[in-house]
């Protein structure tokens, strides 16, 4: 109904009296097409700009944090999984924090489903999982740690601890082994972890892989030793743990020296080796060999004087949690009473910061089955916001042996302890296992 707008693509065409007419002949007729895809191109541009900014201004409208460019440049679009991914995130966060569990794990899951590169939601998928899906924990931890090596330090500490809270001994001893020459900074942690886990399965197959090689030289004493512990050769273990050992020796390798000599009954040696060699030590295991030592050869109130000195001062929550690691390996009920009154009087308020450190100590009068203690700070961590108290109340009864469970490592994935803390629950000589009802 207005043939005057084709003349845009056929300058050909012309107004005469008689109506639109082509002004060339019949044999100089020719076609225009360049024409014609310019202004297909520029009206198709228009009305593509026209769309992808309305979608910009919906997903912005939502709360998906993209920029016109990723919704108008086709390069970009993978971009906005990823922005699909953080908002699917924020949304889970704020649903945890109102109590909305379910929500919470809902946007979670498609967070990672969004963008299963997004590093924090896998990291946080893998560790919700971990209770009710561990299988699919372990497959998104794996994922993570190929597709992500810039986070490999942080990636494998946080499936160590699930790991180590089920009590996964071979995946432990596996990922140990791996990181052990990939993680140099935190080397002392992986052979722990390699050495405890090697022990559980009675296995020294994965300490003589290491021993083999030439860039573990400066772990050599501690290999030769254990490997001779895990063979039964136990003339051999002891003769490597009584001669002294180079000055190389990384921290982690002193401490188990100083704490095996203890087992081994050379209590005062030890002690008086740490007085010597203390300054290469990390200042937990300083404190927790010098108390171990100090149970060992039954000094109860020197040790119980030693435990009050180290809280003269301001409070160290930290120092709560390594002193309540010692308590659960070695209980001791006036030391436990009066960390506790410290505790009650110089932080009575528990707190996101606080929590690991009550809990600690919970567990250690649990260990030390002080009924009256256990209740006294169940209720009080019952009244905290931070902890469901069916965790707190199982905890209890598992310790007071009024529950079928039987194994400590049931619980752990659901308190947010201490490393030294789960160490001392689960991997002492004679684990925790609760009292018949």
């Amino acid at each position: 109904h207005r043939p005057q707008r084709f003349q845009r693509v056929c300058p050909l065409l012309v107004q005469t009296s008689r109506g639109l007419r082509c002004a060339a002949d019949t044999a100089e007729v020719r076609p225009f097409w360049g024409r014609a895809l310019r202004y297909a191109g520029v009206a198709s541009g228009c009305a593509y700009l026209a769309a992808t900014l309305g979608v910009y201004a919906y997903l912005k409208g939502i709360g998906y944090r993209v920029r016109p460019v990723d919704i108008v440049w086709p390069p970009h679009w993978s971009r906005i999984a990823s922005a699909q991914s953080g908002f699917f995130l924020e949304q889970s966060h704020r649903a945890f924090d109102q109590g909305q569990t379910q929500a919470g794990l809902l946007a979670l899951a498609n967070a990672y489903e969004a963008d299963p590169g997004n590093y924090a939601a896998a990291i946080e998928t893998a560790m919700n999982n971990e209770t009710g899906n561990p299988l699919a924990a372990d497959k998104i931890f794996a994922r993570t740690l190929a597709t992500h090596p810039e986070h490999n330090a942080e990636t494998a500490w946080a499936w160590f601890r699930c790991l180590l809270a089920r009590e996964d001994y071979r995946q432990i001893r596996a990922l140990a082994s791996s990181e052990l020459g990939l993680d140099t900074a935190h080397a002392g942690q992986w052979m722990r972890a390699l050495v405890t886990s090697s022990r559980r399965l009675a296995s020294p197959v994965a300490l003589e892989a290491v021993q083999r090689n030439p860039r573990m030289a400066a772990w050599q004493p501690l290999l030769s030793a254990e490997i001779a512990f895990e063979d039964g050769r136990l003339d051999a273990y002891r003769a490597q743990l009584r001669q002294p050992w180079p000055d190389s020796t990384p921290p982690y390798g002193v401490s188990y020296r100083l704490s095996h000599l203890i087992d081994e009954g050379q209590t005062f040696e030890a002690l008086d080796d740490l007085e010597r060699m203390g300054k290469r030590l990390d200042p937990t295991d300083r404190i927790l060999i010098r108390l171990k030592g100090l149970a060992v050869v039954g000094t109860t109130l020197r040790r119980e004087r030693e435990i009050r000195t180290l809280f003269d001062g301001a409070l160290s929550l930290p120092l709560v949690e390594v002193v309540a690691a010692h308590l659960i390996a070695y209980p001791d009920s006036q030391s436990l009473h009066a960390v506790y009154t410290t505790l009650s009087s110089k932080s009575p308020d528990i707190t996101a910061a606080s929590a690991p450190a009550w809990l600690a100590l919970f567990c250690a009068a649990g260990v030390a089955r002080d009924r009256p203690l256990l209740d006294a700070m169940g209720a009080r961590l019952r009244a905290s916001p931070l902890e469901p108290g069916r965790v707190i109340a199982g905890t209890r009864d598992f310790f007071l042996g009024e529950t079928a469970e039987r194994k400590i490592a049931t619980l752990l994935p659901y308190l947010p302890l201490d490393i030294e803390v789960e160490y001392a629950l689960l991997l002492q000589p004679t684990p925790v296992v609760p009292t018949s009802p």
